[in-house]
């Protein structure tokens, strides 16, 4: 190898680790990488699904209460915040995906923009698409 070919390969392995990593590339792609990600997924989800379970029995318990009181709506913004918030979370499979939908259906123009965002980035990646 003459040093102007060592130089060009050496010029060409630079570049090649210089440059971007292509969108939807992970560089420690791994069976247990991807493992990994899917349990934190889980694990998200589920949290998240706890406090919207804590949220409804906080919600129940007022209205038990005092039907339509200033603390029943309290609880009930708190229901629907928690709800939202749990749409933002990566839907670990299509099953929550489509909680995601059935959640937010009603909303119509009054879901906010990163639900929506959310919503299609787990519909893109349940279809094959890169996310």
């Amino acid at each position: 190898m003459t040093k102007a070919t060592a130089n060009l390969d050496l010029q060409s392995f630079i570049a090649n680790i210089l440059a971007p990593i292509p969108e939807g590339d992970e560089q420690a792609d791994t069976p247990k990488f991807r493992s990994q990600i899917a349990r934190d997924i889980n694990r998200a989800w589920e949290e998240g699904k706890r406090r919207l379970r804590d949220a409804k029995v906080l919600l129940e318990a007022e209205r038990v209460k005092d039907f339509h009181s200033p603390a029943e709506r309290a609880c009930l913004a708190q229901l629907h915040a928690e709800t939202l918030r749990q749409c933002l979370l990566l839907a670990p499979t299509e099953k929550e995906l489509r909680w995601k939908k059935r959640e937010t259906d009603w909303r119509g123009q009054l879901l906010p923009e990163a639900v929506k965002r959310a919503i299609a980035l787990d519909e893109k990646r349940f279809s094959g698409g890169a996310a």
